[in-house]
């Protein structure tokens, strides 16, 4: 009896093999978590050689000096853009002014027909309202 009951039943045994993982991802968690959080240690080296101060001086003004032209390339170029700009900026203002001016000579020519045709309007009307009491006065001496 105590041999059968030794012997672990297939649940007992998958409990036994869940837990035994799940101790193993804990302890695989911990040292992944203190593996990423330990800091490196970074080192800086120059492999450069020593250079002499004259050397290094005559390298500093060189660069100087190519930074000066590349600054007055730059200067220059800006200028020219600018220049080229202004140039259409202007032109594309004349053209504006230009356009208005014709829109504005037609706005005003047709301004003036439209005044015209007013003008006619009011005569027809004032012809027909006359008509008309013509008109009244023949019916009722017709009466």
């Amino acid at each position: 009896m105590i041999i059968a009951d030794a012997t672990p039943t297939a649940t007992q045994l998958g409990s036994w093999i869940v837990c035994f993982f799940a101790v193993l991802q804990g302890v695989f968690t911990v040292v992944l978590l203190v593996t990423i959080n330990q800091k490196q240690k970074r080192e800086v080296s120059f492999a450069g050689e020593a250079v002499d101060k004259k050397d290094f001086d005559r390298a500093l003004q060189e660069n100087k000096e190519v930074h000066n032209q590349l600054f007055a390339k730059i200067g220059g170029v800006e200028r020219g853009i600018e220049e080229k700009i202004s140039k259409k900026i202007d032109a594309s203002e004349a053209e504006a002014r230009e356009s208005r001016r014709v829109m504005h000579q037609g706005l005003d020519a047709l301004g003036q027909r439209v005044a015209s045709m007013e003008t006619a309007t009011q005569g027809n009307t004032a012809a027909i309202t006359r008509i008309g009491d013509q008109i009244i006065e023949l019916f009722r001496g017709t009466k």
